[in-house]
């Protein structure tokens, strides 16, 4: 009975081998990967308050001046949490 046991281990383990061929890249299009020619932006620091990206989308600087004036604060209370 142990034998068949080991038997059927031994099927499966082949069929996850024939299941984990390589994949086949020839439908992708190359043409549509973008080469930058340079490094990623991680790591890089981005400012969102600049008049550029405001004008990219589409905000006047007064604009974005009065989103954060209307915010408010937070403040959390915790009743439980006193010293």
């Amino acid at each position: 009975m142990d034998d068949d046991d080991d038997d059927e281990e031994e099927e499966d383990e082949e069929e996850e081998d024939e299941d984990m061929e390589e994949d086949d890249y020839s439908e992708l299009d190359a043409g549509a990967i973008i080469n930058t020619g340079g490094r990623r932006t991680r790591g890089v620091r981005v400012d969102y308050s600049s008049a550029e990206a405001l004008a990219k989308a589409g905000l006047k600087p007064e604009d974005a001046a009065e989103d954060d004036e209307n915010e408010e604060s937070f403040i959390a209370k915790d009743d439980e949490m006193h010293d």
